[in-house]
């Protein structure tokens, strides 16, 4: 059982003179006085209290009953109930056990990230009704969702300060939006810069985002190979996007990729032989992939080596599908494939530009769908879900 405020007794004398706050004034339906740690007084209904927190409702019973008043009656000592909070966050919190007030409250941004972990704590602590988290959630979410706007600054460390934020008061589906908004950075970036919501997350709070990062990473890596082009690959991009690079020159393909293994110091040169089309190579006497576990062929394709080869090296420390549609849209690619179009003296540049849109659309939709698959710890049911 958490701790309980207690009410004051007439012996107690208050540090300075309270105020009233002008949206809670004395009312015939109040009838107890909640004083804010900066001295402000907040007339409320004990029943409206009671109903919506446990620990009201178990010190209004422990209490006994408060001495009657009415508006014109002088508030006493003995009907003066001392709390730790401010009176923002006192304010706010007793605004939203007002359905009236509900749809007024807004998230417009990390200006407000200090009200809102203040409110989930005196939530928390007066174990008050799960909807307040749950609106704090959505409306978290709803934020994330508008920073994923183009040319929004900052958003990967506001991703991470919600984070921080949404794991310390278990909003679990935060949480996980959070974390896939963070994973443009690296991991150490965003550990390294100070946040004010850093002080709400423990250790053990931050070891699942860089476990999930670290995850993520590999997950990447392990995806921008030849291999997603084998048909039983989960992400292949030639059943899944439809993606089938063309080339009108088999013949020269065969001679640049034996070229390219021979250069690169094999004592022969390799031999391939066709397969499932003209565009499609495999090493002679490799029949089976063993990333696939052995259920299909091994396809080697023309000059997307060297730009998977740059996607996985971008994927490093991080993963930004919006720097790797960059990657594709610069001068870096169309190096790549100028040199590749000109090993073949056959191949078109315009079929090369639509192998690239084709390449980018497919790589940059895997990534997406591979990083949704990656698990991530997240916190346990909450108090709030109870």
């Amino acid at each position: 059982m958490k701790d309980s405020p207690e009410v004051q007794s007439s012996s107690a004398e208050s540090s300075s003179s309270p105020s009233t706050h002008p949206n809670f004034p004395a009312q015939a339906s109040t009838d107890i006085v909640l004083r804010s740690s900066d001295a402000v007084d907040f007339h409320f209904s004990k029943t409206v209290l009671s109903a919506n927190s446990t620990i009201f409702a178990d010190m209004f019973t422990s209490a006994g009953p408060l001495s009657p008043k009415n508006v014109s009656d002088l508030v006493r000592d003995e009907d003066v109930v001392p709390l730790s909070e401010v009176s923002k966050t006192l304010a706010l919190f007793l605004r939203l056990l007002s359905p009236k007030h509900v749809h007024s409250y807004k998230i417009t941004g990390v200006d407000d990230f200090e009200d809102v972990a203040s409110l989930l704590a005196m939530t928390e602590k007066y174990d008050a009704p799960g909807f307040i988290p749950r609106l704090v959630e959505e409306l978290l979410i709803k934020l994330l969702l508008r920073s994923d706007q183009p040319g929004t600054f900052g958003a990967t460390h506001m991703a991470f300060r919600i984070y921080c934020i949404a794991y310390r008061f278990k909003l679990a589906e935060c949480v996980r939006e959070a974390a896939i908004r963070t994973l443009s950075l690296p991991i150490y970036t965003l550990l390294l810069k100070s946040h004010p919501e850093m002080h709400l997350a423990s250790v053990a709070d931050l070891s699942p985002l860089a476990t999930y990062h670290d995850s993520c990473r590999r997950t990447v890596q392990s995806l921008l190979t030849e291999h997603v082009f084998c048909p039983n690959h989960p992400h292949s991009f030639v059943t899944t996007y439809r993606v089938d690079l063309i080339c009108r020159s088999p013949d020269a393909i065969r001679q640049m990729i034996t070229t390219s293994i021979a250069t690169a110091g094999s004592a022969q040169p390799l031999k391939f032989e066709f397969c499932g089309g003209e565009n499609l190579l495999r090493p002679m006497g490799q029949t089976n992939c063993s990333t696939c576990h052995g259920r299909a062929p091994v396809h080697v394709k023309i000059w997307m080596h060297d730009v998977l080869s740059r996607c996985r090296k971008l994927c490093t420390d991080r993963v930004d599908t919006d720097v790797l549609e960059e990657f594709f849209r610069g001068e870096e690619c169309e190096e790549i494939v100028r040199l590749a179009a000109g090993k073949c003296s056959t191949c078109e540049a315009q079929t090369a530009a639509r192998n690239v849109v084709k390449l980018q659309r497919a790589v940059v939709l895997s990534v997406k769908a591979a990083v949704l698959k990656v698990k991530l710890n997240l916190p346990a049911t909450s108090w709030a879900e109870r």
